[in-house]
């Protein structure tokens, strides 16, 4: 895929060997740029300084967790309808369901490959969550 010089992702993912592997599926999934940071605080100075199109994270970062790791990366009016991807590292059910209540445009698992990415990103375009993003039991209970 040719790389879009206007599409550019922010990595948050504390271990080195998984960023390097998803910023590798992101550039072969057409970013051009692929930001990284290991810490909640290094990825809001990145956003501060950098306009970023997708945000791709774990739910739970040394400095920063859940919601409130969603809401300091949306903290600034640009980013304020940032597509912010929650990394599955093996999250449990009830995070993942606060990950989307809190706006998240989906969930991703690791390792992951760029098929599975493009289909989060399109879920999240069309303005639907994803069926897989949200445990069954609690996806009847949400569409009743």
């Amino acid at each position: 895929m040719t790389p879009n010089p206007l599409k550019t992702a922010l990595v948050l993912l504390p271990d080195p060997v998984r960023r390097i592997a998803l910023c590798a599926v992101l550039r072969k999934s057409g970013y051009a740029r692929v930001l990284e940071a290991d810490t909640a605080t290094e990825a809001i100075t990145t956003l501060g300084a950098e306009r970023v199109n997708l945000v791709l994270t774990v739910w739970e970062v040394a400095d920063a967790e859940g919601p409130a790791l969603l809401a300091a990366l949306r903290d600034r009016g640009v980013n304020r309808n940032l597509p912010v991807v929650v990394l599955d590292t093996g999250l449990p059910q009830r995070s993942v369901v606060m990950a989307i209540k809190a706006g998240a445009a989906g969930k991703l698992a690791l390792p992951t490959n760029p098929k599975a990415l493009e289909e989060v990103l399109t879920r999240h375009r069309d303005g639907r969550t994803a069926p897989e993003s949200i445990p069954a039991p609690l996806a009847k209970r949400r569409s009743q």
